[in-house]
């Protein structure tokens, strides 16, 4: 039955694609010229009948990467019609693919056990300014995880609900990057630096988001570099509060700090260069940016456990540590 309707999705796909790409006759008989990028060399169709190589080699591509999923993307937002989001060769290319057996599982797991880690964090802020730096983390985070959990784990849906998914998985990176390790600067910073940080963040997710859903290139599925740098780039903004942490954290804080950071870049390289891939029908170069991500994750999370119980041992002894 999946077959049969793999093959279905898989019709409708290419017919689509054929016909835009294949010019037909008009009422008098005569012949239009049109360009076809997937047959090179063929710059010129006469009727309905050369179609047939275009449909041969766009199911050869479509079958060698694999029958699992029926990925089809269209990469504006908001969706455009059908009269204007015509297929991509790409795009039906992607709709196919064999994506590893391990793709997106780790943030299932971070989702499915996001009431343990969560309510750790939160059992530690016993204060109302503590309590809503750790809510912004834990949401932060959950956002994060379960976008990437619809993206990378369920596949059978329309190509507007998938765009829309892809979108969402990118505005999580920058939620990511904005508010999971919140707790080190509203728990530490001075009030003006709080507020420039503040801001910055703001301005960042704001740009961010807007970028992910009205930037066709950047959500494009093409676009790995790109990506991988803008987040570096939003990542290391934080670096130019490096004073306050020096001042600010202890050692052992900044010293995870340093990691977990460096987990994040190496990370993003890994994601921009897809390399290393060492199994790619199980574990790809994607679940390895996933696994330097949980690593930096699991060290954020430490470090926020640390700043909280600092900050609620000078609240409780009637003095701040920071």
């Amino acid at each position: 039955m999946a077959s049969e309707m793999h093959e279905v999705v898989l019709d409708s796909l290419i017919d689509r694609h054929c016909r835009k790409e294949t010019c037909l006759h008009d009422s008098s008989g005569t012949t239009s010229a049109c360009s076809n990028s997937v047959v090179a060399g063929s710059n010129r169709c006469d009727n309905l009948e050369r179609r047939s190589s275009s449909e041969m080699k766009l199911r050869s591509i479509a079958r060698r990467r694999g029958r699992r999923g029926t990925i089809f993307v269209d990469q504006s937002w908001p969706p455009r019609r059908r009269g204007r989001a015509e297929c991509r060769s790409i795009d039906l290319i992607n709709a196919l693919y064999d994506t590893p057996l391990l793709r997106g599982k780790i943030h299932i797991v971070l989702l499915v056990a996001s009431p343990l880690w969560a309510c750790g964090l939160l059992r530690h802020c016993r204060s109302g300014w503590s309590l809503c730096a750790g809510v912004i983390s834990v949401v932060s985070c959950i956002f994060n995880f379960g976008s990437s959990s619809l993206l990378h784990n369920i596949h059978r849906v329309g190509m507007y609900e998938r765009t829309f998914w892809r979108q969402l998985d990118h505005v999580g990176i920058f939620s990511m990057i904005a508010g999971s390790a919140a707790p080190v600067p509203l728990l530490t910073f001075s009030s003006t630096m709080l507020g420039i940080w503040t801001a910055l963040q703001v301005v960042c997710l704001f740009i961010g988001t807007f970028t992910c859903f009205r930037g066709d290139s950047f959500s494009n599925q093409n676009s790995y570099g790109g990506r991988a740098l803008i987040y570096v780039v939003v990542g290391l903004l934080h670096a130019s509060f490096f004073r306050e942490f020096q001042q600010k954290l202890t050692s052992t804080e900044q010293a995870l700090l340093t990691i977990l950071a460096s987990g994040y870049i190496i990370g993003a390289a890994a994601y921009a260069t897809k390399r290393p891939n060492p199994a790619p029908k199980v574990f790809g170069y994607h679940e390895c940016f996933h696994a330097l991500c949980f690593f930096s994750g699991v060290l954020t999370y430490v470090l926020n456990v640390s700043v909280v119980d600092r900050y609620q041992k000078g609240v409780e002894s009637g003095r701040l540590h920071f």
